[in-house]
């Protein structure tokens, strides 16, 4: 155990199981009653007195989780104190019945093995309910088919650690005796393992593949998690420890108690009203997140029955969608996108968007639809081609957004004011996708990278708005004096990445944005800015 320990590099699952089985050894030895939980405590407080930010680690969460659950979780699965045993009546003594079941002992190893069967059943099932908070707070999501899985897989893992620990001493022996021929006389006897790690590869890849396989739910708030942890606790304390005297009566009592223990469908109920609880999610107004993705856009957009992503790139992150746009997706729960908006093909708007399509995660969220900017056939670049070729792979439909199109959804409504319809331009960016969005009183004018021309021409269709998404990261040579007095924005926000080598946010384009009086806000100080509105309270705040 120790050496293992140490060939793994102690990690805080490894360190905890060390000193479980090292306080386990100890009780042996001094003739104490080992406790589970007791050990479990010990190796927690020991850890996070030499490293206390441990309590913020995944695996530890994971590890100390699952044994907690194991152990405190596990009596709302068991039912022996309130069910008693049956059994069918025995055949007749002279029958062959009664001599290949009860004589051979067979009904009895039967019994033992469902036994043993529902115990590990509702093990499995306390470790699932236990560590789900942490699946909802760390993963963002919760894998449908790992309580499955792990029936099939656990039992294995158990025979290959002891297949492998006989192996060791055995390929050894081997060496020692025959150096020459060691390699054919040890591979025979590795088929075995080597055809069970196979399958159990085999069969987890296979799930995590099928797109049902894993859920995403999204981040389940503190009061959530604690209203959850609470019920659980209850529910056991309640089934361990309360007991009613046998002349209790009402209807309450028959519906809750069975023989004076709380019986199995109101522990059901407690627990389906624990689960309720945590995996509750109420989507309510708008909610318009600018992205921290560098030197780049990356747009968010969620209302009560609608999500897009509009672009999602950048110049300075790799692995964008890894890193920045599958986790926050996940955090926010999005199973699907109805649309994701390309304003135009530059890299620093869409290579996050191609990772993302292509990405074994990303296949989970449902894309609706693609929209792209109609350039009048021109201009297309190695970028487009790619977005082509992964929308038509993924089976996403694809669209071409010009001046004068509107879609709405609810309260939601959106209106491309860019790029127009007959304009030519040899400058990618003027024919960037501008949306105009309004939610109640709420407005928006999401811009891309338009500049130039097609800049000016929104000067005489573009009203006052709450938000201005201002445009190409706040260069100097975009968003005129002419355009900002007439938006007059309430909140400016620039997406824009640190220390970058086009010394954007431009000095003289800030100095026309405080002229307005406007909040401004930028990612590469706050990080990702979110705005929420009801369409007519506003609340923006940034990640950081």
């Amino acid at each position: 155990m120790y050496l293992y320990g140490m060939m793994i590099q102690g990690e805080s699952s490894s360190i905890r199981a060390i000193i479980m089985f090292s306080l386990f050894l100890l009780g042996k030895l001094l003739g104490r009653t080992y406790d589970l939980l007791t050990g479990l405590s010990v190796a927690a407080v020991l850890l996070l007195i030499e490293q206390p930010l441990y309590a913020l680690d995944t695996g530890f969460l994971f590890s100390f989780g699952a044994v907690f659950s194991l152990g405190f979780f596990t009596p709302l699965f068991q039912n022996r104190d309130i069910v008693q045993k049956r059994h069918t009546k025995d055949p007749p003594k002279d029958s062959f019945r009664y001599r290949f079941l009860i004589e051979s002992g067979l009904r009895a190893k039967l019994e033992r093995k469902g036994r043993k069967l529902r115990d590990s059943i509702g093990a499995l099932l306390a470790v699932s309910l236990g560590t789900l908070p942490v699946s909802t707070q760390c993963m963002y999501s919760v894998p449908l088919v790992s309580m499955l899985l792990n029936l099939f897989v656990i039992p294995l893992m158990g025979l290959l650690i002891t297949a492998g620990f006989w192996l060791m001493p055995l390929g050894e022996l081997a060496l020692f005796l025959a150096p020459i021929t060691a390699d054919t006389l040890c591979k025979p006897l590795t088929i075995p393992i080597v055809f069970m790690l196979r399958m159990i590869l085999w069969i987890s890849g296979a799930v995590d593949e099928w797109y049902g396989g894993t859920l995403f739910l999204g981040e389940s708030m503190a009061f959530q998690v604690a209203l959850y942890y609470l019920i659980l606790t209850a529910l056991v304390l309640a089934k361990e420890y309360l007991k009613l005297p046998g002349k209790a009566s009402g209807i309450l009592t028959a519906l809750v108690f069975t023989k004076g223990h709380l019986n199995i469908p109101a522990r059901a109920a407690g627990i389906l009203l624990a689960l309720s609880i945590l995996l509750f999610r109420y989507r309510a107004g708008l909610e318009l997140t600018v992205l921290s993705v560098g030197q780049g856009d990356g747009i968010f957009l969620s209302s009560e029955h609608f999500t897009a992503l509009i672009d999602g790139g950048s110049s300075s992150e790799d692995a964008l969608a890894e890193y920045t746009l599958l986790p926050f997706l996940k955090c926010r729960g999005v199973p699907k996108l109805d649309m994701i908006c390309i304003t135009h093909w530059d890299a620093d708007h869409c290579n996050g968007v191609l990772q993302l399509l292509k990405h074994p995660e990303g296949k989970r969220i449902h894309v609706g639809r693609l929209y792209l900017p109609d350039t009048g056939g021109q201009l297309y670049n190695e970028n487009y081609e790619a977005l082509r070729a992964a929308a038509k792979e993924r089976g996403i439909p694809v669209s071409f957004l010009k001046q004068g199109l509107s879609m709405e959804q609810g309260k939601l409504k959106l209106k491309v004011l860019n790029p127009t319809r007959g304009y030519f331009s040899e400058n990618l960016n003027d024919y960037s996708v501008v949306l105009n969005l309004t939610y109640g009183a709420f407005s928006a004018l999401l811009t891309g990278d338009v500049t130039g021309e097609a800049e000016e021409a929104l000067c005489g269709i573009c009203e006052p708005v709450t938000l201005l998404k201002v445009a190409h990261h706040g260069s100097d040579h975009s968003t005129p004096e002419e355009l900002l007095q007439v938006l007059q924005p309430k909140l400016s926000v620039i997406s824009v990445g640190k220390r970058n080598r086009y010394g954007h946010p431009g000095k003289e384009l800030m100095e026309r944005l405080r002229g307005t009086g406007t909040r401004i806000l930028r990612t590469d100080e706050g990080g990702a800015v979110t705005v929420r509105t009801d369409g007519e309270k506003v609340r923006a705040e940034c990640f950081r």
